[in-house]
């Protein structure tokens, strides 16, 4: 039996070296098999999808439809309030939110993973802990979900002033992190299009 600071047998080492080049290997070829896993720029912008039309999706707003997307650039949040990713790109979110103020549209469209995350009481008060203000789409039927296909939660999508997504970013993003800087920056890119 090997001792705490006996070096492991030549075939475990071989092993395990093995195993850690096969991760690395599977997790390079994810990233290029999906380049949007962790996303950027569009190469085809593509139209948004329209919002599926009950009464009850929307907290916070009346009903919104692709429509209304028009004329300006808007940011679309499609997360879950039990995401841990989600939650911490909550600071991004109020940052970037507090620095381009109403030049940008903000809809928030919480798609549950969870049965717990359909509950409405849960998610207003998840609304209201995550002092979200923008308008909410309770997709509770996965609908818009589905027809925006996003690699995981929280996804960001910055559509433009004609209703196209232009950009997807996908997971966790923190204030200052260079994902965090790239998204920013597209943003501000799409703004200046748009405010000429």
């Amino acid at each position: 039996m090997a001792g705490f600071l006996t070096p492991p047998p030549p075939r475990r080492l071989a092993l395990f070296l093995g195993l850690l080049l096969l991760t690395g290997l599977g997790v390079s070829w994810y990233h290029r098999e999906n380049p949007f896993a962790v996303g950027g720029v569009l190469e085809e912008p593509r139209p948004f999808p329209p919002f599926p039309t009950w009464e009850s999706g929307w907290i916070g707003s009346d009903p919104l439809t692709t429509a209304d997307l028009e004329g300006r650039v808007t940011i679309v949040e499609l997360w879950t309030f039990e995401c841990i990713n989600c939650i911490r790109s909550m600071p991004f979110v109020h940052d970037l939110h507090g620095e381009l103020g109403d030049r940008v549209r903000w809809i928030s469209v919480h798609s549950p993973e969870f049965a717990s995350e359909r509950d409405p009481v849960a998610l207003r008060a998840a609304i209201e802990r995550y002092r979200i203000q923008d308008p909410v789409f309770v997709d509770s039927t996965l609908e818009l979900f589905t027809a925006l296909d996003p690699p995981g939660w929280p996804t960001f999508y910055v559509v433009d002033a004609s209703a196209r997504i232009r950009g997807m970013w996908s997971g966790e993003i923190r204030p200052g992190s260079r994902r965090g800087k790239e998204f920013e920056e597209f943003v501000r890119a799409m703004l200046r299009d748009v405010e000429g």
